[in-house]
C-alpha cells in the first residue's frame, strides 16, 4: 500500500498543501521544493515537512521563481531544512522587507531577490559555512569567492569583498548610495541594473572587470567617477562616464555625460534607460554605436554628431528617433539620410560651425553672441554651432576658436 501511495505521488509531480505549491524532488529521500504558480500574500510560513498522498516529505528547496512577482508577500519564514534557493526565487516581491538565510543553505541562484526594492534587512545565520552577512552588511556574501551575491538599499559592502556578483543589486530602486571598497576587482553583469535611486558611483582603482549592463536603467545617476589610479577604466576630463581604456569604449554613461574626444565606440546599453538624458554630442572619432546604446532614453531630443562619415547603426541606436533633432556637420546631411539607423531620424539639420545666432553667416556678430552667452547675458539660437573647438563643451576657448574662424571666413 505504501509503494502504491508513493507511485501516486510520483504521477502527481506537483501538489498544493497549506496554500503552498510544491514539486516532488525525490521519492527515495522524500523531498520537495516550493515551486512557482502560487499567488502569495501577507506572511508565509514554509513548514519543515508536508504531507501528500499519505506520505511525509521534507521541504529542502525553494525553486526557481517560486515566489516571483508576489508583490503582496510581506514576510517569509524559511525552514532550516532548506538547502537551496533558486534563481529569481523572490523576484518582484516588493513588499518583502527582511530575509533570513539559515545555516543549512548552500546554494542561492542568480537574481534571487531581483526587484525586492523594499528590502532593508538581510541576515545570514552565523553558522552558515557558505554565506555570510558579515558586520551587519545587510548583504549575502559568498565566503569562498568574497562575492556579494545579493544586496538591498541598506547594504554596506564590507572590506574584504573582492567582487560584486551578477544581478547583486538589480532592481533595488531604493538604493541611493553605495561605497565600493578599494579591494573590489570586478562588478558583475547588471549588478546595479534598475537602481533608479542611485545618484552617484565611484569605481575604485582596483576594478579591472565591469560586466555588461552593469548600470542600465540607473536613471538617477548624475555623477560617475573612476579613480585616477585605475589602469583599466577612466572617467577622463570629468566625463561622468566609464570608459574602457584599451578599446576607447564608453561602457556606462548618465544624464550628465560628456563624451570626450578619443572615444571610438559607445558600448552596448551604455545609456540604456537614461531617461534624464536630453542632449548628447558624439565626437568625430566615434566609429561604432552598439545596439540599444540609447534605448529608452525617453528624454533625448537632441543629438549633435560630429562624425563626417556616418556608419550604419542599429535601428535601436535611438529609442525615439521621430522625436530627435539630429545636427550633423555641414555637407553631410545627404550621407546621414542615406545611412541605416541615422535615417530613422526625420529632422536632420546641418551645422554651420560658429553660426550661433542662426543668421546663416559666421561673423563678428556671432562672436559677440557667443561671448555674451558664456558670461550669462544672452542666449544662442543655434547651440549646436557653438562647439567651435570640438571639445564638447562651450567656454571661452570656443570664442577664441570662433574669432579665428571669422578671420578665415
Amino acid at each position: 500500500m505504501a509503494m502504491l501511495l508513493v507511485s501516486v505521488a510520483v504521477l502527481a509531480q506537483t501538489f498544493t498543501a497549506g496554500g503552498i505549491k510544491y514539486n516532488i524532488i525525490s521519492t527515495d529521500k522524500m523531498t520537495v521544493e516550493v515551486t512557482s504558480g502560487g499567488l502569495y500574500e501577507g506572511a508565509i510560513d514554509i513548514p519543515e515537512k508536508v504531507e501528500f498522498g499519505g506520505n511525509e516529505f521534507s521541504v529542502t528547496s525553494i525553486g526557481e521563481a517560486a515566489f516571483g512577482e508576489c508583490s503582496g508577500l510581506t514576510s517569509i519564514t524559511i525552514p532550516k531544512g532548506v538547502t537551496s534557493i533558486g534563481g529569481i526565487a523572490f523576484r518582484g516581491c516588493s513588499g518583502l522587507t527582511s530575509i533570513t538565510i539559515h545555516e543549512g543553505v548552500t546554494s542561492i541562484g542568480s537574481a534571487a531577490f531581483h526587484g525586492c526594492f523594499n528590502l532593508t534587512s538581510i541576515v545570514v545565520d552565523e553558522g552558515n559555512t557558505t554565506y555570510t552577512s558579515a558586520n551587519g552588511s545587510n548583504a549575502i556574501i559568498e565566503k569562498a569567492t568574497n562575492t556579494v551575491i545579493a544586496g538591498c538599499k541598506n547594504t554596506i559592502i564590507p572590506e574584504g569583498v573582492t567582487s560584486i556578483g551578477n544581478y547583486a543589486f538589480e532592481g533595488c530602486s531604493g538604493l541611493t548610495s553605495i561605497t565600493i571598497p578599494v579591494g573590489v576587482t570586478s562588478i558583475g553583469r547588471a549588478a546595479f541594473g534598475e537602481c533608479s535611486g542611485l545618484t552617484s558611483i565611484t569605481i575604485p582603482k582596483g576594478v579591472t572587470s565591469i560586466g555588461g549592463s552593469a548600470f542600465f536603467y540607473c536613471s538617477g545617476l548624475t555623477s560617475i567617477v573612476v579613480d585616477e589610479g585605475n589602469t583599466t577604466y577612466t572617467s577622463a576630463n570629468g566625463s561622468n562616464a566609464i570608459i574602457e581604456k584599451e578599446t576607447n569604449t564608453l561602457i556606462v554613461g548618465c544624464k550628465n555625460t560628456v563624451i570626450p574626444k578619443g572615444v571610438t565606440s559607445i558600448g552596448y546599453r551604455a545609456f540604456c534607460g537614461c531617461s534624464g538624458l536630453t542632449s548628447i554630442i558624439i565626437p568625430e572619432g566615434v566609429t561604432s554605436i552598439s545596439d540599444e546604446a540609447f534605448e529608452d532614453c525617453s528624454g533625448l531630443t537632441e543629438v549633435i554628431s560630429m562624425i563626417r562619415e556616418p556608419f550604419a547603426i542599429s535601428p535601436w541606436g535611438y529609442h525615439n528617433p521621430e522625436e530627435i533633432t539630429l545636427y550633423v556637420p555641414k555637407g553631410t546631411k545627404e550621407l546621414y539620410e542615406a545611412t541605416e539607423g541615422w535615417n530613422a531620424v526625420k529632422n536632420i539639420i546641418e551645422i554651420k560651425k560658429g553660426d550661433v545666432n542662426g543668421d546663416g553667416f559666421v561673423n563678428n556678430a556671432d562672436v559677440t553672441t557667443l561671448a555674451n552667452y558664456i558670461i550669462g547675458r544672452g542666449t544662442l539660437v543655434n547651440e549646436a554651432a557653438a562647439y567651435v573647438n570640438d571639445d564638447n563643451k562651450i567656454d571661452i576657448a570656443d570664442v577664441a576658436a570662433l574669432i579665428e574662424l571669422v578671420r578665415k571666413e
